[in-house]
């Protein structure tokens, strides 16, 4: 028996690295020096992750560690993969959280050629080299290496619109990667990297939180955390990335309160879901409905209903004010576009003529639906300028499915936190919508202008978490399954990073 699982076994590597080489032949079309590279270096993650899997002692780890060491090695390579700044918004991301390094957590005002204000900061011809290019890719990145910061040069201004509205919290790790290589006087380009990977750190630590937590659906989680788009945007210096984390960590923290806990919440544990409230709706604040599912926790994990409702009103209050205070402070850097989106014609439109925008809304939706899905999936990834195979969406999609129906344990999901998850993800999509028609969308577009797929992936399980049913006899229990999806999602991701190396 043991002669089987061992030719099984070493039968099974063989064939993913045959795979892996085939499919980069395919991405290629020729056999050159890249495709060399990318097929060493992909046999390599290959023999790694299964390699770990493998080992006697790691299986007998709980399969949420195999999951998040798995997680965290694909991530370092994505991380490396996408060349410096080739993300969308990286470089407007990247010098919000400069400023924020340099302890400027409010950006500087500059008046625009059209009388507008916008938020920016002062760099270094040093940095304006290494970040704002127009080309992406690795020669440019291996050019940059050495280019070193200096200090005492001469700066200029640089105006990066509306991501001045940002909180300073959603660029917190990122400032920290990004003044950790400058104690250590190292290359501008190394900032960018530190930057990354401190969010990706903060981002997998929140994740492990939330897939300990989980009472069940776990699989689910992890299947939405390994999408290529997710990786994307968890090694990326955008705000998506603590969002998303944040996200997936207090909806595992209020629901295992729910299910799972049986004694009264401790004050560390309110403050914990104060704490990750006010993070999630200081991210961005169209996801503050989110902080609505605190209300799903029961009175009995409370001294008293009213003590439930004191302590919720409280850290909902906080939240509030918080988000007032910044969008005051903030409100100056909205940018008005001429000739396109204006927010106080479109509001006072809306108010005049709700019909209106509601028709502009369902059509929006019925024509970029499909769009919408393949983003949320990741089908277009860096610049939207890689596109996976649509093999890849529709086999997301049937697994999705199938998660969604049996991925719910021996847990009986009630219908007050279905319904609280279904209208979460309602509003959040209409305020989505909504911010997006106000500050984005020209005057007098029949549709809403700028809403992408992967604005849906912190609200996503929400949806999922509606959709269950959990009289559906059928329950995914176990392991055996829990490892084949595991392996499937580190094949698919491996693609992924070949298809991503060979576009650079």
């Amino acid at each position: 028996m043991k002669k089987k699982e061992k030719i099984i076994k070493i039968g099974g590597i063989i064939f993913f690295i045959l795979l892996n080489i085939s499919l980069n032949l395919i991405v290629y079309r020729k056999m050159n020096s890249r495709f060399l590279i990318t097929s060493i270096l992909s046999v390599i993650l290959t023999l790694v992750l299964l390699g770990f899997l493998q080992h006697q002692k790691i299986k007998k780890w709980e399969f949420v560690n195999k999951f998040i060491v798995c997680f965290f090695m694909i991530g370092l390579f994505y991380l490396f993969s996408f060349p410096v700044c080739s993300l969308p918004d990286e470089v407007n991301h990247f010098m919000r959280a400069y400023e924020i390094s340099n302890g400027h957590l409010v950006s500087t005002k500059y008046k625009t050629g059209i009388g507008t204000t916008v938020g920016g900061t002062e760099i270094t011809k040093q940095i304006e080299k290494v970040i704002v290019l127009d080309q992406h890719d690795y020669k440019t990145t291996i050019d940059n290496l050495k280019v070193k910061n200096d200090k005492k040069g001469k700066t200029k201004p640089y105006g990066f619109t509306n991501i001045s509205m940002y909180s300073f919290v959603c660029y917190t790790p990122q400032a920290v990667g990004i003044m950790i290589g400058k104690i250590l006087n190292l290359p501008v380009i190394f900032w960018t990297y530190l930057a990354r990977l401190c969010n990706f750190i903060v981002f997998s630590l929140l994740l492990y939180y939330a897939m300990k937590h989980m009472p069940f659906k776990k699989l689910t989680l992890m299947f939405i955390a390994m999408l290529p788009i997710t990786f994307q945007l968890a090694i990326s210096i955008s705000a998506d990335s603590l969002t998303i984390a944040t996200s997936f960590a207090l909806m595992a923290a209020i629901l295992d309160i729910r299910y799972r806990q049986k004694e009264v919440l401790s004050k560390k544990q309110i403050v914990w879901l104060g704490f990750l409230s006010m993070v999630m709706a200081l991210c961005k604040i169209v996801y503050l409905p989110i902080c609505l599912l605190l209300f799903a926790i029961p009175k009995e994990r409370f001294q008293s209903r009213k003590q439930k409702y004191i302590s919720i009103g409280i850290i909902l209050f906080l939240v509030v004010i918080a988000n007032l205070v910044w969008l005051t402070i903030a409100s100056d850097f909205l940018l008005t576009i001429e000739g396109r989106a204006n927010p106080d014609v479109q509001l006072e439109l809306m108010i005049k003529n709700p019909f209106r925008y509601a028709s502009v809304l369902l059509n929006t939706i019925s024509l970029y639906l499909n769009a919408y899905i393949t983003g949320m999936l990741g089908q277009s990834l860096a610049l939207f300028n890689i596109t996976l195979s649509c093999i890849y969406i529709f086999a997301n999609i049937v697994i999705l499915v199938i998660l969604t129906l049996c991925d719910h344990k021996d847990v009986k999901f009630d219908n007050f936190t279905r319904i609280l998850c279904l209208f979460i993800f309602l509003s959040i999509t209409l305020l989505t919508f909504t911010s997006l028609y106000l500050d984005w969308t020209a005057v007098g577009s029949s549709t809403i202008e700028g809403v992408q797929g992967r604005y849906f992936i912190p609200i996503i399980m929400y949806l999922l978490l509606g959709l269950t049913n959990s009289s559906f006899s059928t329950k995914i229990k176990d392991e055996n399954q829990h490892y084949y999806l595991l392996l499937f999602m580190i094949f698919e991701n491996i693609y992924a990073i070949s298809y991503i190396m060979c576009s650079y």
